[in-house]
């Protein structure tokens, strides 16, 4: 079966009468990507929290080497100091009454980072090498 890459380049081949190449916008799906990821992530942990609050079910015994290869993966994608901010993102941001936490730095800088849109940003922003 042919993707839709292969049809728009075989329709600009017959329009055109030569081949083209098709590249998907990097930027835009990085982002949209890692904001996917990130988001079902979080989901994934805030379910976690509420089974366990609800029916006192911890399942961070039985989902240990899921996170171990997902924690990996984010390395190896975003870099250990990212991944850092990742975690503190999933697991830290919130305080005990719900509120958003800033991140704060190591110089004492504070970022409120809500969503997985701002953390993409400030990732970008703070490593634009990685």
């Amino acid at each position: 079966m042919k993707d839709t890459h292969d049809g728009l380049r075989d329709l600009f081949k017959h329009i055109l009468g030569s081949d083209v190449s098709i590249k998907d916008n990097i930027k835009s799906s990085e982002k949209a990507f890692f904001c996917l990821i990130i988001s079902k992530l979080d989901e994934a942990h805030k379910n976690d929290e509420r089974l366990f609050e609800l029916a006192g079910i911890d399942l961070t015994k039985p989902q240990n080497n899921l996170w171990v290869v997902i924690e990996a993966l984010l390395k190896l994608t975003y870099g250990v100091y990212a991944f850092d901010l990742i975690m503190w993102y999933i697991l830290d941001r919130f305080n005990p009454d719900g509120k958003v936490v800033p991140f704060e730095d190591e110089k004492g800088n504070k970022t409120s980072v809500v969503t997985a849109t701002d953390l993409y940003n400030f990732i970008k922003h703070r490593f634009p090498a990685e």
